[in-house]
């Protein structure tokens, strides 16, 4: 009978459970990309009229129970990702976090989209924001 290296063994599972950490934010991402496109799709019909609000963020707000401020967020996002393929297929892939979603969409426009993008890809999203915060001044 062999020895066991439990450190080793110990090793795996740290390497397991990080892999799966990082496995689920990809499947929350893609989720959260598909719940972005329905929120654009709802808007553009203007379904939240129908339910007496005045806008899609003060009906999301109400309606999955966020701030208006953080529902806003979402609504611009939503629209600006129609217009934004490259971005928007990064993040239904779950290669690009909502928070850097967020910032990415704030300035990119279908002419600079690729090039924001590879910095999205390469910086991380309190990178990104400070770039983002600076090219808008």
């Amino acid at each position: 009978m062999g020895v066991v290296d439990y450190e080793a063994l110990a090793s795996d599972a740290r390497l397991e459970r990080m892999k799966r950490v990082g496995l689920l934010f990809g499947e929350i991402t893609a989720a959260t990309r598909e719940f972005l496109a329905a929120l654009a799709q709802s808007d553009r019909h203007r379904d939240w009229e129908g339910e007496g609000f005045s806008s899609c963020g003060e009906w999301l707000a109400w309606q999955i129970g966020i701030t208006r401020n953080t529902a806003k967020e979402k609504v611009r996002a939503a629209r600006a990702l129609e217009h934004l393929p490259l971005i928007s297929d990064a993040m239904a892939r779950g290669q690009l976090s909502f928070s850097k979603v967020r910032a990415l969409t704030r300035a990119a426009t279908p002419e600079n989209e690729a090039e924001l993008l590879a910095f999205g890809r390469a910086c991380s999203a309190a990178q990104l924001e400070r770039m983002i915060r600076a090219t808008r001044r």
